[in-house]
């Protein structure tokens, strides 16, 4: 049987775990097994964000490339890929 758990609860206890192992190395003697263990943990939390964050940028960058779909135009929503961004007004011209 498996458990569906939403995203911002996984977040929400990731959240409270690292505040409770920066209160615990906070304790901890310098150098200890347990500050050492607490650190290096701290360490990949915080290579972990880093990577999220970068699959974000590259995510956001590639969708901003991406190809126009089936009926979409270049030019945007409205331009239709003529200069001034619509359709002209009596008596001008689009450029």
């Amino acid at each position: 049987m498996f458990c569906i758990i939403p995203a911002f609860l996984l977040y929400d206890a990731l959240v409270l775990e690292v505040r409770m192992m920066i209160r615990s190395i906070q304790r901890c003697d310098e150098g200890s097994n347990m500050h050492n263990d607490l650190t290096y943990t701290l360490e990949l939390v915080e290579e972990l964000g880093r990577l999220k964050l970068a699959d974000a940028l590259v995510e956001a960058s590639d969708i901003g490339t991406q190809a126009p779909g089936r009926g979409e135009q270049s030019g945007g929503s409205r331009g239709g890929g003529r200069r001034g961004g619509g359709k002209a007004s009596r008596g001008r011209t689009t450029l």
